[in-house]
Formats: C-alpha cells, structure tokens, sequence
C-alpha cells in the first residue's frame, strides 16, 4: 500500500474516479483552464496522448502544468526521449519544489499502482499533504479501494466531469475570485 502522511481535516483531496472509456486527462486540464481563467494558483502534472506514437511506451507525455509555468514545457527541447513514465520522478521532484509558493490547488494524472508501491507521485503527493495544499487527482475506479485504505477514507470521491470537480472546489468555500482579488494576488 502507498506511504502516505495520515490525512487530516485540514487536508483537501479529492480523487476523480473514472472508469475504462472515460477521459480523466482531458477533465483535468479542464478543470485547470477554469481555474486559472478566475485567477487561482493552479500547478500540476498532467497527461495527454501522443499520436503516432513509436511505442505503446512513448503513447503519453507527462507535462508540468500550466506549461507556461515551466520554461521547458512547451519546446521541443523538452521532449523525453525515453519511457514517459519514467520521467515521472523528476517531475514530481521538480513541482514538490514550487510547493513553497504555496499554491491553491495540486492536479495529478494519476494515483496507480506505481503509487501504491511508495513510487511515482508519492513524493508530491505527500509533500502537498504535509503542506496543507489541496489535491485532485484521478484515481481509476480498479482502485478505488486501495485509493480510500490510502487517505485512511478521508479524501473525496468525485465523477470524472470538470463540473464535478469545480462543484468539490466550491464546497472548500473558494468561489469565484473578483477582478480586484485577481490583481492583488
């Protein structure tokens, strides 16, 4: 089972569960566009497909999210060339280090069995729950139970729809920011 901190009240985090034909990737970076659209400090990493792809290995890229947070997203330069989930350490690695900023909300692509091993995202994981920063991240619905062993039953289970997630987003008392609330900071 995953090494994660003890969830406590003060912990926010939801897991999008999705099922075989949904789309968990495209939901979060939906969820993200909102969020940013109204001002929010929104850091993540997300996964999308890649078409023609030279193996089923390099199918996905990883990103740091929003790219243009991240020098390097969204040039050539920054393509990796190996197994995309192998980069998955580093960039974890590399966004547990903007966690000092404090932002209003984590999105992760996935809590999967690399997780549930002490590997993958754990470490941000971890380092968003130990920060107190909100977490979202899809969870598929083949475990969801080792998901709620995991969070000790403290986490929040949300559908697979941007809507959904804004809802759980709302329901931590962060509605809409003003113009003057986005200026400020």
């Amino acid at each position: 089972m995953a090494i994660l901190p003890r969830l406590y009240s003060d912990n926010d985090v939801a897991g999008m569960l999705y099922a075989p034909g949904d789309d968990p990737d495209t939901v979060l970076a939906e969820f993200m566009r909102l969020l940013l659209a109204e001002g929010w400090d929104v850091l993540g990493i997300l996964q999308r497909r890649v078409a023609d792809a030279p193996s089923k290995s390099r199918s996905v890229e990883f990103v740091l999210a929003p790219e243009m947070e991240w020098p390097e997203a969204g040039s050539d330069e920054g393509r990796y060339e190996g197994r995309a989930s192998d980069r998955l350490p580093e960039l974890g690695h590399r966004l547990a280090g903007a966690l000092d900023r404090k932002p209003d909300l984590i999105l992760l692509n996935r809590f999967g069995r690399a997780e549930l091993e002490g590997g993958g995202l754990v470490e941000i994981l971890s380092a968003a729950l130990v920060d107190i920063v909100p977490i979202a991240v899809a969870v598929p619905i083949g475990l969801r139970d080792a998901w709620v062993r995991s969070t000790g039953g403290l986490a929040v289970s949300v559908r697979p729809d941007a809507q959904r997630l804004l809802h759980w987003w709302r329901s931590l008392g962060n509605g809409p920011r003003s113009q003057e609330t986005k200026r400020s900071g």
